[in-house]
């Protein structure tokens, strides 16, 4: 089962940025969306949830899933600065969240803390957790080595990053980028990763898809590196997918 993380940026009252975790493979999902809220200045700060059961309906059942993703008293900082306190969210199976908080309230931080990308611009945690039910039971991911969390970033939990432009690599093709990820993770040939990229590209509807898989970065325009980076972030069919705004360069007929 796929649960996919959406960040999506929506302009409202307040100028709130708003993230969204979508379904897919879920039968009627009934939507829960706790919020957390920014307070006075800069940086999230968690806000501790009653002790709500994650529910989705399946077959006119309601039924009741352990959170595949937990966030416990996370706290970020980056040198003197701490720009997320005490994270408290958690994501089922089917299960759609919101974060909502200004620019610069830690959105993002919070999403490259769960994928450990955040300590590689020194970030550091002093306090939380970040659980991850994988295919071998509970993780904390914040107590892994980074060579057992390389082994989970790009197969279990994917990202689509906000900046496609800064997230590919300017000297590898297309194809080679998004065969990267399942030569490594899924153990295919360069010949059957080359196909399964021409199959993603297909499905997020790129034009000449096989023309594509030969280019560069800077010979597509802003929206078609948006849908590779899409491409890339499904390759490997992740249990947790998370987007930061990825229709953000996306043409508006696209985005609707």
């Amino acid at each position: 089962m796929l649960n996919s993380i959406i960040w999506k940026k929506v302009r409202a009252a307040g100028a709130a940025n708003i993230g969204i975790i979508a379904p897919h493979g879920v039968p009627t999902p009934l939507y829960q969306m706790p919020t957390i809220h920014s307070n006075s200045g800069p940086g999230l700060h968690g806000t501790r949830h009653p002790a709500f059961r994650h529910l989705i309906v399946e077959d006119n059942r309601v039924t009741e899933h352990a959170p595949i993703l937990r966030i416990e008293d996370l706290s970020v900082e980056f040198g003197a600065s701490r720009v997320i306190e005490n994270l408290n969210l958690s994501v089922s199976p089917g299960k759609t969240t919101a974060i909502v908080g200004e620019s610069g309230s830690g959105k993002s931080v919070t999403s490259l803390s769960v994928m450990r990308l955040a300590e590689m611009m020194g970030a550091t945690y002093p306090s939380g957790k970040i659980i991850f039910e994988g295919t071998t039971g509970k993780t904390d991911l914040l107590a892994l080595p980074q060579k057992k969390m390389r082994a989970i970033r790009g197969k279990d939990i994917a990202m689509i990053f906000q900046e496609p432009m800064t997230s590919l690599n300017p000297v590898f093709t297309i194809g080679d980028q998004i065969a990267e990820s399942l030569i490594l993770h899924e153990g295919m040939s360069k010949k059957d990763a080359l196909k399964e990229g021409l199959r993603l590209l297909e499905m997020v509807r790129l034009p000449d898809a096989a023309q594509l898989l030969n280019r560069y970065p800077h010979q597509l325009s802003g929206g078609m590196r948006q849908r590779v980076m899409i491409a890339m972030a499904l390759a490997c069919r992740p249990k947790v997918l998370i987007a930061d705004e990825p229709t953000t360069a996306l043409d508006v007929t696209i985005q609707a």
